[in-house]
């Protein structure tokens, strides 16, 4: 394969091609990282930058083609006179791309996580991309102009930003989640209807440039494939403009594995979020510990890590599990770590949910400030010394601030807020 990708001429672009996927893949490393779902459908993002590269580097092949290949030798061959320009740029660039998601997935595997039934969804990105190869190929052909490559590269990048409102969101909406995917399952349909858009555009587009460089009735071979596309496209098509379903579905019930802890509470993870477990160990040990240390009491006795999306269950007031969500963000320093952690160690969040028909900002903004205090406990360098009800609070004796800190807390781990104490003003 390798003397093949000698013999192309565009062989150059491939380190530059190789170089985009991986910078795209690498600008969010520290959030997918570790986890096979999210790994698998932001490697899938690269596609809003390399399809349009690819469409363009493959219209550029083909005008090389058109130029160097005689009429009369180009007349006889149908699917065979435009094939070496498909088939280039497929093994060129999917090359490239599988060694860029190779990179990927081995960067997640050395944290050594578990694969939660995600492998499949690494595949629709390549059909993806040989669509884009196609397309920009298949116009190379019909339109062997200088300006044709850069054109058609521009706007298979532009025309894909106004898309997702214009658009079924379905067919546009393709890789690069930015939430974290802990806990969910990729629909099978969406990928199936994604390779099979793209083997479609792929088959299409080559009968079509066959049949516009050769100049002749379809033969048997370009019949078939054009059908075969057809075939293929059409109800793919269909099905994205159909659907209204999100790409990630919410399983009715989640696998976790708790931890044991004695003094602080037990973390519960899914599968694919095992590497968490220590750090949200230590962020619940560390946060009950502060509380307990105010006296508060009903502390939670479980963390438990939920789906995006779930419905964590029915609540039951005084209830010690706690279902928390991972966020996308949060998870990269100590301060941002306990700061997407504590509002589900403070409060219940489904108490709140009860509590929904009332007006609830001063409440939040008590237990904000019991946060933000929990939290200066831990780093006493956090920026939220700043905040002014925090320096409130602060300059209260240490008995004050202790028994209005406990008062907070018990009233919101008993889910009676009711019982807040006065606000702080």
């Amino acid at each position: 394969m390798i003397a093949y990708v000698r013999r192309q001429p565009t062989r150059y672009v491939w380190p530059l091609f190789l170089a985009a996927s991986l910078a795209f893949i690498f600008s969010r490393h520290g959030q997918f990282r570790g986890y096979w779902l999210w790994t698998a459908d932001w490697t899938a993002g690269t596609v809003i930058l390399t399809g349009p590269i690819a469409a363009a580097i493959a219209a550029w092949h083909a005008r090389f083609q058109v130029k160097h290949m005689q009429d009369a030798t180009r007349m006889g061959r149908g699917l065979r006179a435009v094939w070496p320009v498909f088939l280039g740029e497929l093994t060129l660039l999917l090359s490239a791309q599988a060694l860029a998601v190779l990179v990927a997935v081995l960067d997640t595997a050395s944290l050594g996580t578990h694969v939660a039934g995600s492998a499949a969804h690494f595949l629709p990105q390549f059909f993806v991309l040989a669509g884009f190869i196609a397309l920009g190929a298949t116009v190379g052909f019909l339109l062997p102009t200088p300006y044709t490559a850069p054109v058609i590269g521009v706007l298979a990048f532009v025309v894909q930003l106004p898309a997702v409102s214009v658009l079924p969101r379905a067919l546009v909406k393709f890789g690069g989640a930015t939430a974290n995917l802990v806990g969910l399952h990729a629909r099978t349909s969406f990928d199936l209807a994604h390779i099979a858009a793209g083997v479609g555009v792929l088959l299409v587009g080559a009968t079509v440039a066959a049949l516009a460089i050769t100049r002749r009735r379809p033969d048997a071979a370009a019949l078939t494939a054009g059908l075969a596309g057809v075939a293929l496209l059409v109800p793919s098509v269909l099905f994205f403009a159909s659907t209204d379903q999100e790409r990630f579905t919410v399983p009715t019930t989640v696998a976790v594995r708790c931890s044991h802890a004695s003094a602080a509470p037990a973390v519960c993870l899914p599968a694919d979020a095992e590497q968490l477990r220590a750090t949200l160990t230590a962020l619940a040990s560390d946060t009950i510990g502060v509380e307990r240390a105010a006296g508060a009491t009903r502390l939670p006795t479980r963390l438990v890590v939920v789906p995006a999306g779930a419905t964590p269950g029915a609540y039951t007031p005084g209830g010690t599990d706690r279902p928390m969500v991972l966020q996308a963000d949060g998870l990269d320093s100590r301060v941002d770590q306990l700061e997407a952690t504590l509002p589900y160690l403070i409060i219940d969040r489904r108490c709140l949910d009860l509590h929904a028909s009332e007006d609830l900002a001063t409440t939040i903004g008590d237990l904000q400030v019991a946060a933000d205090l929990v939290l200066l406990s831990l780093t006493p360098d956090a920026g939220v010394a700043a905040v002014p009800e925090v320096r409130i609070v602060q300059s209260w004796p240490a008995a004050k601030r202790t028994t209005w800190l406990r008062q907070v807390l018990d009233a919101a781990n008993s889910c009676t807020l009711s019982a807040m104490p006065a606000p702080v003003s």
